[in-house]
This record gives structure tokens, sequence and C-alpha cells, in this order.
């Protein structure tokens, strides 16, 4: 789709799909229906939700919230992160950089590597660190 475009909501299919009616055939309403409504809407659906969240350039903030997982390859690194730092603003104190050094750290040493968010919070807290 040409960059110029992008902001625009596609409203047509790039395909055409007809059930040829004549007297001698109709089709059962089952297939008029996914012909000639469901796929035209699924299209539209598929290709508003590729434009909205495919281009990680354009939403760094989906790019931040990625990052949180520990299966992604910019788990915890702050470049990332700062999107979703400043738009919650957690980092007043200026220390968060220095608490996510001690998290990769404690969770490179860890027995068991941590295959989902709570499998980190679960660490975290087993080994009581960064409560108040």
């Amino acid at each position: 789709m040409p960059h110029k475009l992008r902001q625009h909501l596609i409203e047509t299919s790039m395909g055409h799909r007809h059930l040829e009616q004549d007297e001698t055939h109709m089709p059962c309403p089952e297939a008029y229906y996914r012909s000639q409504i469901f796929f035209p809407v699924m299209d539209r659906l598929v290709a508003e939700m590729d434009r909205r969240f495919c281009d990680s350039d354009s939403n760094p903030m989906l790019k931040s919230i990625a990052a949180c997982h520990p299966e992604s390859t910019d788990f915890l690194e702050m470049d990332v992160l700062h999107p979703l730092i400043d738009a919650y603003k957690v980092n007043i104190t200026g220390s968060l950089s220095s608490q996510i050094d001690v998290c990769k750290l404690l969770i490179a040493k860890a027995s068991v590597k941590p295959a989902e968010i709570l499998d980190v919070v679960s660490l975290l807290k087993h080994r009581r660190v960064f409560q108040t």
C-alpha cells in the first residue's frame, strides 16, 4: 500500500467475488452470504489490523509492551521500553535503569529461565527484590 494512503480506511477488497446468478443456478444462501458479506468484511478487518499493528515503527508503545515478555529479543531493553516508561511515569527517581540491570542479572542466574511474565514476577518476589 502506498505510504500516502496509510491513514485511509480501505473500503473494497483487492479481488472481486461475484457469484454468477441466473435462473438455472442459484447459490444457496450460505454460499451467497459467505462470499458477498463475510469474506469482504474479513478482508477489511485483516487489512485494517495489518495497517494499524504490523508496522512496529508506527506504534512504539506496542514494541515496548512486547519488550516486557521474557521471550522477546528486546527483553528489558531500556531504549525499547522508553515509550512505556514515559507513558506511566515510572522513572521518577531515575534509578529504573539500574533496577532493570539487577533484574537481568537475577534472571540470568536463575536455575529455571522464566518463560512468561508471571514467572519473572514470581522470581523477583521469591528473591525479595525491590520490596518496600
